[in-house]
């Protein structure tokens, strides 16, 4: 199951962080819509570390009722459907 995805950001700032590590904070929806926000930390063990996010963007999408998959995994496989992340790379948790 996917944890989180890694990519190279440039920050509201204009900060460039290679491999910054997004993952999915909050999430809440139902049968006919899932919203989340996803926060970009510039690693993942600052995410772990209860560091602020370098950004915080929100998304909606239609979850799939016919997949074998839950919800928190179709939001991370919509953003890999996403031009925006382009070159990501999924980083995957054994102990879904």
């Amino acid at each position: 199951m996917t944890k989180g995805l890694t990519l190279t950001i440039t920050s509201p700032h204009g900060i460039t962080v290679t491999n910054a590590y997004h993952h999915i904070v909050s999430y809440s929806g139902d049968e006919n819509y899932f919203n989340f926000t996803l926060c970009a930390y510039s690693s993942e063990a600052n995410y772990t570390a209860g560091k602020l996010p370098l950004t915080q963007t929100s998304y909606t999408f239609t979850p799939d009722l016919t997949s074998t998959t839950n919800f928190l995994q179709q939001a991370y496989d919509y953003l890999m459907s996403l031009d925006d992340f382009s070159g990501y790379t999924e980083v995957t948790s054994s102990d879904a």
